[in-house]
């Protein structure tokens, strides 16, 4: 029994190995650490290492076995960007950059990645974002550059994250304009909803000795949304200034997330709320 037991685990286990993976899985924090490693010899100068590491970086990025973040992919295609100025691929380069900027309208290169002889900065800044053209996919277990999409960029590269039916990540791919994304399953159209019979309304007067609580539930839940809401503006903000360590943004992006959910949860509970007392009243 025990025989099976372990050999049932090991099978689960090789199941949820992410598709393309060469090596061991890693979460979000490996994927950080392998293009922090690239960056790190991209700011020292060194061409030849620079490009072995983002090639490693290459090799990581498949293996994720974690939701990508939004941050992690805009810092992901500034990688691609400067991989391709290294290899004399202007146009590369500025659709790879363009693609982060997308992301992250902000953001400021620091001066350890704007090397003045690859014209970093020019590159970074050459295409214009305001109006990327867009092309319309049918939705399902799919996410672009960190979340879920209706549509793609044309001319922009992107990251397409599929996910299996149980919610595990199948397949990370970083995919170039014009290439096809990875397969993944459709979604099911929605089905109509056929008539439900509903009993009449009692017609004697309405209870009213609920009201009065779930008035006070109800505003102490939109208090305490706009209470989150005003936490998350702030930690937006520090991630968003040019002056925040670069060490510190990933916690800073999921507190901002996590703040946000509970926010829009406690909001949503408040109307839930406030829809009681309007029945009550």
């Amino acid at each position: 029994m025990f025989a099976l037991t372990l050999l049932a685990a090991v099978a689960a286990s090789a199941q949820e190995v992410p598709e393309g993976c060469v090596s061991e899985p890693v979460g979000v924090d490996g994927v950080y650490e392998a293009i922090e490693l690239a960056q790190m010899s991209f700011g020292a100068g060194d061409d030849a290492t620079f490009l072995d590491a983002a090639q490693y970086a290459q090799l990581v990025l498949p293996c994720l076995q974690e939701p990508l973040t939004r941050r992690m992919a805009a810092d992901w295609h500034r990688l691609m960007g400067l991989v391709a100025l290294v290899q004399q691929d202007e146009p590369g380069a500025q659709r790879a950059f363009a693609a982060a900027r997308t992301i992250e309208p902000y953001y400021r290169l620091p001066p350890s990645l704007n090397r003045e002889s690859l014209g970093v900065e020019a590159a970074y800044q050459a295409l214009p974002v305001d109006t990327v053209a867009t092309q319309e996919i049918l939705s399902g277990g799919i996410q672009l550059d960190g979340r879920p999409a209706r549509e793609r960029p044309v001319d922009l590269p992107t990251i397409a994250q599929v996910f299996r039916d149980d919610g595990s990540v199948q397949q990370t791919a970083w995919v170039p304009p014009g290439a096809s994304l990875p397969d993944y399953a459709i979604a099911a159209p929605t089905a109509g909803i056929a008539a439900i019979e509903i009993d009449p309304l009692p017609t004697g007067p309405r209870p009213k000795h609920l009201s009065k609580p779930l008035l006070g539930g109800a505003g102490g839940a939109l208090v305490t949304s706009g209470l989150l809401f005003a936490a998350a503006s702030a930690s937006h903000a520090r991630f968003a200034d040019p002056a925040t360590p670069y060490a510190d943004l990933n916690s800073l992006e999921k507190r901002t997330n996590s703040l946000t959910t509970a926010s829009a949860v406690a909001g949503v509970v408040g109307l839930g709320l406030g829809v009681g007392v309007v029945a009550t009243w």
